[in-house]
């Protein structure tokens, strides 16, 4: 009852506050001329100003970034691909929820109907809001439009753009992985024997019943780790549930990495067959961990100089 009253709060707020400032959206496109019936990638792109971010699609105490689109007849439009969060922190140093930083581009697919007439031009519109928070925060609403060329064969890619979302941290399927998961009354918990060498684990769940606030638990030796989550008391776990959520984490070469997480919950002695590290083994690694979400704020602002040189 209380997260849903804090809920109805930021939607009132949501639809009687203008759009700020503090974060900059507007639609691009990897291709500027597209064909009927093929597909093409478009993306929200997020300026946020420093030290400002929007959130994930499990915000926390804030709300995810939403767009509402207005489409001609025949068009569709799939939903955002999210990036690699990071966590976001209020001005105490406490977790608010999981977000972004810097510049963002949240990338989507949209496919034009087969009978697209070529030689015309489309406009396709679309509404984004967003929660942008720092030491307050501000709901942003803003009414963005697309136009693209319909042609028999689809245009040259837009190199920059495509560049530009090729730098985020799309997460990806854990190919070559073992992960596995258990839970209990207090906390669910993470196997990992990754298919890499990994550093500052962190993993970000999609679940509302495993608590964003808490410290997370870790321990990790080269490709091995173990992550224990305490659980949201107020929320209740379903039967045969799955663990789901991004495992994020930072490579052997500093790059922010993430994989998805999907798998259903066993019992402890099961999920540890995996032979992920243990934490009496690994005692001093036991501290909680934070992700690299100060590293990742100075490489998105590295990524927009570039872009604004």
């Amino acid at each position: 009852m209380r997260r849903l009253l804090v809920l109805l709060s930021w939607l009132l707020l949501l639809a009687a506050t203008p759009a700020a400032a503090q974060v900059t959206a507007s639609l691009v496109t990897t291709r500027d001329t597209v064909a009927p019936g093929q597909a093409f990638t478009a993306a929200l792109r997020l300026q946020h100003q420093a030290h400002w971010h929007t959130f994930w699609q499990r915000a926390g105490t804030g709300l995810p970034t939403r767009i509402q689109w207005e489409l001609p007849p025949g068009w569709q439009a799939g939903a955002i691909e999210w990036p690699t969060p990071t966590l976001v922190r209020n001005t105490a140093g406490e977790v608010s929820g999981y977000g972004y930083v810097g510049l963002l581009y949240l990338p989507l697919t949209i496919t034009p109907p087969a009978d697209a007439a070529a030689g015309t031009s489309v406009t396709l519109h679309a509404t984004a809001s967003w929660l942008m928070c720092k030491t307050v925060c501000v709901p942003g609403r803003a009414r963005l439009a697309l136009t693209v060329q319909v042609a028999a064969a689809p245009g040259a890619v837009d190199t920059a753009v495509a560049s530009a979302i090729a730098a985020m941290s799309m997460p990806v399927t854990a190919d070559g992985w073992e992960l596995a998961a258990s839970i209990d009354s207090r906390e669910a918990i993470l196997h990992v024997a990754a298919a890499t060498a990994l550093q500052t684990p962190y993993f970000y769940p999609l679940n509302a019943y495993v608590d964003y606030k808490q410290a997370q638990t870790v321990a990790n030796r080269g490709n091995r780790a173990l992550l224990k989550m305490a659980l949201d008391a107020e929320e209740s776990v379903p039967a045969a549930d799955h663990l789901r959520g991004v495992l994020a984490y930072t490579d052997a070469d500093g790059r922010y990495r993430g994989v998805k997480v999907d798998v259903p919950f066993v019992a402890e002695a099961v999920a540890a067959k995996i032979g992920a590290v243990s934490l009496e083994r690994e005692s001093a690694a036991t501290a909680p961990v934070p992700p690299p979400g100060d590293r990742l704020e100075e490489r998105h602002r590295e990524h927009s100089d570039r872009k604004t040189a």
